[in-house]
């Protein structure tokens, strides 16, 4: 099951999206001051870090896999000179909607055929 995640560049400054580990990383969108980048992020994929950056200084925060699984937008602010992750959780279903009618099991054998 796939989810989709958009990321909300409220900086001034254009950020970038790298995914990768310490040695290796490659770039998956730069998103300019005031725009948006939709990530679509499977649930059963392995589990990854997303570095949200920047310019090529050192402002830098991580998200997870996970992150994208659970949240439906993660807003990037700069507070203080450093960047800050607004998140907003995804809607859950409501009891009303997994709950419904009782399932009623039909005999498959009644009397009033031989009647």
């Amino acid at each position: 099951m796939a989810s989709t995640t958009l990321f909300v560049n409220k900086t001034g400054d254009m950020v970038k999206m790298k995914v990768g580990n310490s040695q290796y990383s490659s770039d998956i969108a730069s998103i300019e001051g005031g725009g948006e980048y939709r990530m679509h992020v499977n649930m059963n994929d392995t589990y990854r870090e997303f570095m949200v950056g920047i310019g090529d200084g050192g402002k830098k925060a991580i998200v997870s896999s996970d992150d994208c699984c659970d949240y439906q937008c993660i807003t990037i602010k700069e507070v203080n000179g450093e960047i800050d992750l607004l998140r907003e959780p995804r809607q859950q279903a409501t009891a009303s909607v997994v709950e419904g009618t009782a399932a009623v099991k039909k005999p498959w054998f009644t009397w009033k055929l031989w009647v």
